[in-house]
């Protein structure tokens, strides 16, 4: 008995199941499923990383990522967090925020946002056909071309705003039909929900809405004589209600930058047309299109089926067409042009070839053959342009470009893997982790230091740089590029601009010839690789997969580096086995330095009156602090100690690395490292500088001879008697005796330091042109 009723429980079930599911929905579920399959496959196989504006909206996400949780803990006011994106609407890069926190800090978590928003696309699209023409064939089909566009899945598969744009107006498209003119509250609300969300994900979204909302709205209520019906004016008060507290907040926050950046965004590039009321302008768009967005064979289609709608007095062609022709039209008129600006006329074009596929009869039964045959090539062109892997195509498939773009398929021929996936290692992830490694590495660098980034290359550029910077979470480093700066540098305002960089990405090809500022990029990079270049030194470069080359330059000498974060009277400090400070500057200054042993013992020591060094011994000391501003602590050396935030704190580690080097260390370089922690093979030193129980002896060692090299060595008795001799010929060792040593310099940029006692500091000096040595002496 239970058995039969399950039975007849399961019959019923697919019965219900079976007559919603008609032919056509279940081929709307099959072209959203195919889609995401196929988004999925090629993010899998795509191995470069995210290009440009991809890129940049996927750093502003784990921005908001960042952000959140301080927005929700008052750490951060409501009008800052409006301001992380201060140019781009921030809806997408918001959600792609979320979806990092949830599922993990990689890119890789926020980047099917593309793909979810091109299924809502379908969606509404196939509500839409089936709202006016109540034809299931017809939605379906025109859902399933409209997918297999290949700027749209190309768009669906990049953390772009564009594919999400066309979701949201659909959807606020469908909302205001149904609305019955904004009378429906139900819907109206729908509608400006969505409305409000298109324009928090690109400006220009209201542009689609101005045709459907003049008929829908305006159009009826002037022929239905009711235009200040109460039903209506209800519902726009609330939906303006929405808009101000939605969506303008962030447009006021971001006013003044967004007209700045538009000021000059707004201006063509090259390839634009320089005439916006010339007809070179009016048909850009229309060569685009053809070439890179639906293709050369779907806008002779597209054409036909205009002049089908129009020949055969079809019910609203001047409604559809006007729905295509507006945005067209505006767009034109922008001298910055790009193919995404009308990627929402997309889902037009398809309804229009979709219809006259189904439903105009031609000549020798050729709308039944292309029926099957047309979705048959732009399923053939999704396989092939997202997965080929041709640098250009060889003669043999010349033909495809043809097919695809027609009188312009140049593109085609010579790129055609522009939408494919690519299976290269572009490196960005490893140049970011390597610059981070050498910059812990660099003592001198403290808290906060800027990579210049001079390429603007596809896959590595400014935007990808920083997209992995902040995924690492990498908030030390801040990498620039003269973005707005268009006229190459004088001499003086150059050095100037590099007098706060740390390290440089050089590439041999900064980037297109159309870049704005590639004048200033091509100088820079000129210039590093000049004999100019005084401050920077080559330490690698990237052999990149397009065959161009990226130099990492790192300043040579943080020694005589001056960081304009830094005081004139600061506090120049030396951190090793003692704590050395130099009071030159500070004009004797009065402060306090605070010390902490390993039970929290506070020991302070009042630095006041004397001359204008001070030594303190460091031993069991697990942390200090200086009781000056951040801007006033110079530190010049840091070895086996950290400073962050104000406090100097002991690296636990350090001790053992001494023990491994058998207290040996190499000053070369401008550093000074334990010999386990330098890393160069077969090191030879051009000087000795040894603790012995007679004294310090320094000998100029035989590369140092053979180098013809000398070396000066001057050093301080009690009362600050200064003797100094050369090391140089016949003349190659000297043995200083301690007693009443009260400090040594050796002049050499290549020395083996043995066998100092932790009572003996040596630092670099004279911008690392000699190290000096001071022995713990009190009362100086």
């Amino acid at each position: 008995m239970m058995s039969t009723q399950l039975n007849t429980a399961k019959i019923l079930l697919m019965k219900s199941i079976k007559s919603y599911l008609s032919e056509s929905k279940v081929l709307l579920i099959l072209v959203i499923l195919f889609s995401v399959v196929t988004n999925v496959v090629w993010h899998i196989v795509n191995n470069a990383p995210p290009t440009w504006d991809s890129a940049g909206h996927l750093g502003l996400s784990f921005l908001f990522a960042d952000t959140l949780p301080e927005l929700l803990f008052g750490e951060v006011s409501f009008t800052n967090f409006l301001r992380i994106s201060n140019y781009y609407p921030p809806l997408v890069q918001l959600l792609g925020g979320f979806s990092i926190l949830i599922f993990g800090r990689h890119y890789f978590s926020a980047i099917f946002i593309g793909t979810v928003f091109l299924a809502i696309s379908i969606f509404y699209l196939y509500k839409i056909v089936m709202m006016h023409y109540q034809d299931e064939k017809l939605a379906a089909l025109t859902v399933f071309i409209y997918a297999l566009f290949p700027h749209v899945w190309e768009q669906s598969r990049q953390f772009h705003l564009d594919v999400p744009l066309v979701a949201l107006i659909l959807a606020a498209y469908y909302y205001l039909v149904q609305s019955d003119s904004l009378k429906n509250k139900k819907n109206s609300l729908l509608f400006f929900i969505f409305f409000v969300l298109a324009q928090l994900t690109k400006w220009y979204g209201f542009v689609y809405l101005v045709v459907p909302f003049a008929y829908e709205v305006i159009g009826r209520a002037i022929k239905e004589k009711d235009l200040f019906n109460k039903e209506r004016l209800t519902n726009v008060f609330q939906g303006a209600f929405l808009i101000i507290f939605l969506a303008i907040p962030w447009y006021v926050a971001n006013y003044s930058n967004i007209v700045n950046i538009v000021s000059i965004t707004s201006q063509g590039e090259v390839g634009d047309p320089e005439n916006v009321l010339s007809l070179e302008s009016l048909f850009h768009y229309l060569k685009l299109i053809m070439s890179h967005q639906i293709t050369f064979v779907s806008v002779l289609l597209l054409f036909f089926s205009i002049y089908m709608f129009a020949k055969r007095q079809m019910p609203h062609r001047k409604y559809i067409f006007n729905l295509l022709i507006v945005p067209y039209f505006v767009f034109s008129l922008i001298q910055n042009k790009d193919l995404r600006y009308v990627l929402p006329l997309t889902p037009i074009f398809a309804f229009y070839i979709s219809y006259t596929l189904l439903r105009f009869e031609m000549k020798y039964k050729a709308n039944t053959i292309l029926k099957y045959l047309y979705p048959t090539y732009l399923m053939g062109l999704l396989l092939f342009l997202s997965f080929n892997q041709f640098k250009m195509l060889p003669d043999n498939l010349k033909p495809i470009a043809y097919i695809i773009g027609g009188p312009y398929y140049h593109g085609w021929y010579y790129e055609p893997y522009v939408y494919a996936a690519n299976i290269q290692d572009w490196k960005n992830n490893q140049i970011i982790k390597e610059i981070e490694q050498m910059a812990q590495a660099e003592p001198l660098i403290q808290d906060h230091y800027k990579v210049l980034e001079l390429s603007d290359n596809r896959y590595y550029s400014l935007a990808s740089f920083e997209m992995f910077r902040r995924q690492n979470g990498f908030e030390e480093m801040e990498i620039v590029v003269p973005y707005f700066q268009f006229e190459p540098f004088a001499p003086d305002e150059l050095q100037d601009y590099l007098r706060d960089i740390h390290f440089a990405l050089v590439p041999a090809n900064p980037g297109p010839s159309g870049l704005r500022n590639i004048a200033v990029l091509n100088q820079l990079a000129t210039y590093f690789k000049s004999d100019l270049n005084n401050d920077f030194s080559l330490v690698t470069v990237y052999n990149m997969p397009d065959g161009n080359v990226l130099s990492l330059y790192k300043r040579a000498n943080f020694l005589g580096y001056a960081n304009p974060n830094i005081r004139e009277d600061s506090l120049r400090i030396g951190v090793g086995n003692i704590l050395f400070l130099d009071r030159t500057k500070t004009e004797g200054l009065p402060f306090k330095v605070f010390l902490y042993d390993g039970t929290g013992q506070e020991t302070v020591i009042d630095v006041v009156g004397g001359g204008s060094q001070r030594r303190i011994a460091l031993d069991n000391i697990k942390k200090f602090r200086i009781d000056l501003p951040l801007e006033q602590q110079d530190v010049r050396d840091l070895r086996g100690w950290t400073f962050e935030e104000g406090i100097f704190n002991v690296d636990p580690d350090y001790s053992q690395v001494i023990i491994d080097s058998g207290n040996e260390y190499i000053y070369d370089n401008y550093q000074i490292t334990p010999r386990a922690k330098y890393f160069t093979f077969n090191f030879r030193p051009r000087s000795l500088v040894r603790f012995t129980e007679d004294g310090i002896r320094i000998s100029l060692e035989p590369v140092g001879v053979q180098e013809g090299q000398k070396v000066f060595v001057a050093y301080a008795t009690e009362g600050w008697q200064w003797n100094n001799i050369w090391l140089e010929g016949e003349n190659r060792e000297i043995t200083i005796p301690t007693s009443g040593l009260l400090q040594l310099e050796v002049s050499q940029r290549n020395q083996l330091i043995v066998g100092f006692p932790t009572t003996w500091g040596f630092f670099p000096c004279y911008d690392g042109r000699a190290v000096c040595y001071y022995p713990l002496v009190e009362g100086l």
